[in-house]
């Protein structure tokens, strides 16, 4: 397959996923607690909720940021497998909780963070 293209899939894959990053992040970093509460099981303390949000949202900037500047490319593939590991830890709560709802855009969002992880690892070499 042509690079070129596969590189173009792969710019709006890490768009989608900076967005979603930074919505959810922005979420449960800067609303009201009673807010976050309906976001994730009642098990998760906010202050887990607030740092988690933070990670979110710089996972988001280290996703699509680097490569758009050229300036350590590497730290993209690395920043979405590390949102992949998020995004299955998600999956496993939500799942656990029965809150089967959130599953499919959590898995969908699983898979495209796994393909960016690993089609920018092997469009870098």
């Amino acid at each position: 397959m042509n690079p070129a293209l596969i590189d173009k899939f792969l710019w709006v894959m890490q768009g989608f996923l900076a967005v979603a990053f930074l919505i959810a992040g922005s979420a449960k970093l800067l609303q009201s607690p009673a807010k976050v509460a309906q976001l994730v099981p009642a098990a998760i303390p906010l202050p887990f909720l607030r740092t988690l949000g933070a990670l979110e949202i710089l996972g988001a900037v280290g996703i699509a940021l680097p490569l758009f500047i050229d300036a350590w490319s590497a730290l993209t593939p690395v920043a979405a497998a590390c949102m992949a590991i998020v995004l299955l830890a998600a999956v496993v709560i939500h799942g656990r909780a029965k809150e089967f709802s959130k599953l499919p855009m959590l898995l969908v969002l699983l898979a495209l963070a796994m393909t960016v992880a690993v089609g920018r690892y092997f469009l870098m070499k």
